[in-house]
């Protein structure tokens, strides 16, 4: 990932800080709290993510589905 401050697109004053926060998911009424990676301004408060958090979000949340639906994750060996 490249490490130069990025500049927030909205108010182009502020950076772009990173984050991770919780989300709270409900799939087949199984509730759980799952990580978010995105990115804060720390000017005008702005939350957005780029596409390398996007992924690994989604891949979260697929993994959190295969779990309840009873599937093999990427993760099990």
């Amino acid at each position: 990932m490249n490490k130069r401050p990025l500049m927030c697109d909205l108010c182009e004053e502020g950076l772009l800080q990173d984050k991770q926060g919780l989300n709270t998911v409900t799939y087949k009424s199984v509730t759980r709290e799952l990580p978010s990676d995105f990115f804060e301004c720390g000017t005008c408060g702005i939350e957005t993510a780029l596409p390398h958090q996007t992924r690994m979000n989604k891949l979260r949340m697929t993994a959190f589905k295969q779990e309840v639906d009873g599937l093999a994750t990427s993760n099990d060996e």
